[in-house]
């Protein structure tokens, strides 16, 4: 029996340690300080900034990225357009824990912002994402908290067209392994960052600030361009919202529609190219369903607090 608990303990003392996951790379508040390394050249063709800056300030970072073990995290940061505009990439700085883990891929996700702060923002209702897609880690361009610093850039295949309001802006990288933090900015006129991860036990988005202290943003630029003129769309009028328990007999916390929220889905030329009806469902992070009926308006112009389909 002796023999058995001793190679059992040197069988334990022999397993590697694995390094727990961070939601914060830099817990003290202390600020990095300057490094010598001098960044290489920007390589990826320019396009204008909407909306955010890479001005980081040594303070923090949190951690956005999707690992195959199951971690997935968003940080989010807010953006406010007066116009339409049409999203075609985004920029982020990061430090990651080793210069190999990334897995040559990225992740975007837009939420509205009235879901993200009154709702339950996650994967399941956004206004648009992607996943998987190709495209550039430049770098290391600095260094702080030990770690190597590096700017991606998103540019997407499919440009996205947004109209005039306010949104929240995630992206973070897909790694093999380790972990990748999206770097602190002052706020400068915007509303603090807010971070959503079911893996660190927040399901739905949370102010930044109620876990990491101080309100900040982060370092993510939203590329883009103003949009051209409005495209008609079919718009619909929200008649029954229905709240459908789980098995468990929970229903949702908050649905994203209520009676009476208007629609807009696809392009239309007049109301022949548009659905009577639509009929969906809207599931819920504890597995109940929001039962959501809409009838046609018309095709039309879609006014400013016409919501996209979800």
């Amino acid at each position: 029996m002796k023999k058995m608990l001793c190679l059992l303990m040197l069988g334990l003392l022999a397993m590697p340690v694995v390094a727990e996951d961070l939601m914060q790379v830099n817990p003290s508040g202390i600020p990095a300080p300057k490094s010598d390394l001098v960044p290489p050249p920007d390589t990826v063709d320019p396009m204008d900034v909407l909306c955010g800056d890479l001005n980081y300030d040594r303070v923090n970072g949190y951690v956005a990225q999707r690992r195959p073990d199951g971690l997935e995290a968003w940080t989010m940061i807010n953006c406010e357009f007066p116009e339409d505009v049409e999203i075609q990439g985004f920029n982020w700085v990061t430090v990651d824990n080793t210069d190999g883990d990334w897995a040559g891929t990225d992740d975007f996700a837009i939420w509205e912002a009235s879901t993200v702060e009154n709702g339950c923002a996650d994967d399941s209702n956004t206004v648009a994402a992607g996943r998987d897609l190709t495209n550039t880690r430049q770098g290391p361009i600095d260094f702080l908290f030990g770690r190597n610093a590096w700017r991606y850039t998103l540019v997407l295949p499919d440009p996205v067209t947004l109209p005039a309001g306010k949104y929240y802006f995630g992206v973070r990288a897909v790694t093999v392994s380790g972990q990748s933090f999206i770097l602190t900015t002052p706020l400068n006129g915007r509303k603090e960052t807010w971070f959503v991860s079911a893996f660190f036990g927040f399901p739905c988005a949370v102010p930044a600030s109620t876990l990491f202290g101080a309100p900040s943003s982060n370092a993510i630029e939203v590329l883009g361009k103003p949009a051209g003129p409005p495209t008609p769309r079919c718009i619909y009028q929200v008649s029954k919202v229905k709240n459908k328990a789980n098995l468990c007999g929970t229903v949702c916390d908050t649905c994203p529609y209520v009676r009476g929220d208007l629609i807009c889905t696809n392009e239309c030329r007049d109301s022949n190219d548009c659905a009577s009806r639509l009929r969906g469902f809207n599931a819920c992070p504890n597995g109940a369903a929001c039962k959501v009926s809409a009838d046609l308006v018309g095709c039309d112009i879609p006014p400013r607090d016409c919501k996209r389909c979800r």
